[in-house]
């Protein structure tokens, strides 16, 4: 972590956290550990992927392939979203 700082021609400024606004202080203090609604959101998607792959499944092994897809089906979409763009 950078403690002290110097301007364009050298001259010392002091600490660095001498020189931090207060409110930026309290962003850098304020650890963002996840997102809630988010994890609902895909439990939710993947509860009905799963519901979805499963009920179509014609056997174990293409129930194990659904339960499977419904882990990675967001990446999948992510991947041909960019294809399908160009990105």
């Amino acid at each position: 972590m950078i403690t002290e700082c110097d301007d364009v021609i050298g001259l010392k400024l002091g600490k660095l956290e001498d020189h931090i606004h207060p409110y930026i202080r309290i962003i850098m203090a304020t650890e963002v550990t996840g997102s809630v609604p988010a994890g609902a959101v895909y439990a939710l998607g993947l509860i009905g992927a799963a519901v979805y792959f499963i009920s179509t499944a014609t056997g174990f092994w293409m129930g194990l392939l659904g339960v499977i897809k419904a882990l990675v089906w967001p990446a999948i979409l992510i991947f041909d979203a960019f294809k399908t763009l160009g990105i």
